[in-house]
């Protein structure tokens, strides 16, 4: 029996992040709790995010959270900064801050995760293939359901990626004109 989608990727990167939490702040009667924190807000982000506006987080759209925040009521925003900014505190707080080689070395399977998919998308892209569930293309939930939230997010940035480079292909093309628009052709007649 083959192991599910998501034990393929994201599980063991999220037990890898909450190991490396707990590697990484003071031992205390709550750092398993605290340990969690990050990982909960990171996911709550997506839920969140697609309970408002009915789709997975893309990597473009983080840039636009300071825009959606700039509209969002006070009172909103208040609720906001006490749930994310209180646990991030408290985690914070628990960090060993001697351990910063062991920090940085920590985060570079991460770091190298992401940037797979942001300068070898292709590669990225043949690997998910490879190793995960199909993609639904008519559904983010589903293909997140089925592949995990943070991998599809992952997924949808370096397949943003691929299409960016195929169109940079296609525009720096210069032995082709570029094919006249429908309007023009019948606006002639």
């Amino acid at each position: 029996m083959a192991l599910l989608p998501a034990w393929r990727l994201e599980i063991p990167l999220v037990l890898y992040l909450y190991y490396y939490f707990n590697l990484i702040t003071h031992n205390s009667k709550w750092q398993s709790l605290v340990t969690a924190i990050p990982i909960i807000l990171l996911y709550s982000v997506f839920d969140v995010y697609h309970l408002q506006l009915g789709r997975l987080l893309r990597v473009t759209e983080v840039t636009e959270i300071p825009e959606i925040l700039w509209i969002t009521p006070m009172g909103i925003k208040i609720i906001l900064v006490l749930m994310f900014g209180i646990p991030l505190l408290a985690f914070l707080r628990l960090l060993r801050l001697r351990r910063i080689p062991v920090m940085i070395l920590g985060i570079l399977p991460l770091f190298f995760l992401i940037m797979t998919a942001e300068f070898a998308p292709e590669f990225f892209l043949k690997a998910f293939q490879k190793t995960q569930k199909p993609i639904i293309t008519f559904s983010d939930i589903k293909s997140a359901g089925d592949n995990g939230r943070f991998v599809m997010t992952l997924y949808n940035e370096a397949k943003r990626k691929t299409f960016i480079q195929k169109l940079a292909l296609y525009k720096g093309n210069s032995s082709q004109s570029p094919p006249t628009p429908l309007f023009l052709i019948f606006s002639t007649q």
